[in-house]
């Protein structure tokens, strides 16, 4: 496999992951949902690694690799160079670290945000502030005057 074939494997499989883990996300049960999550972000952030370890061993040429032309146009392909084998792994392994850290908030014991339809009280009149009336907005019915 040439040089720049395994770092456009690389690239589109540090893209595709956490897509993929997306629609898992949508597609299995609740439980699920923080497990593949981290693993889209885990193998994502493994792929940016060897990516820049890929780039480094081969002495950092600029690489540029088309994916998608027609005739002499580029549609689509990837540049890689210093700054962005750099950077990539840095900001993917920070998305990595965010997504475990909100492990706890993925969970059935959260009551910081419970799945009940959320309302909001609002003042009926702001300016005079009155009494205690107050308005009901319910996402899912009308208005009502408390």
């Amino acid at each position: 496999m040439s040089f720049a074939v395994s770092l456009s494997l690389l690239g589109l499989v540090a893209i595709a992951a956490p897509m993929v883990a997306s629609v898992l996300v949508a597609l299995f049960p609740r439980p699920y949902a923080k497990w593949f999550s981290v693993l889209g972000a885990a193998v994502s952030t493994v792929c940016t690694i060897a990516l820049a370890a890929n780039f480094a061993g081969a002495g950092m040429p600029d690489t540029q690799v088309p994916l998608i032309s027609f005739g002499q146009t580029l549609v689509m392909g990837f540049t890689f160079d210093r700054m962005s084998t750099l950077l990539a792994p840095a900001f993917v392994g920070i998305g990595l670290l965010v997504v475990i850290y909100s492990i706890p908030y993925m969970s059935e014991n959260n009551r910081e945000h419970p799945d009940a339809p959320r309302r909001l009280r609002v003042p009926r009149d702001l300016h005079r502030r009155h009494g205690r009336s107050c308005v009901q907005l319910d996402p899912f019915g009308p208005a009502r005057v408390l």
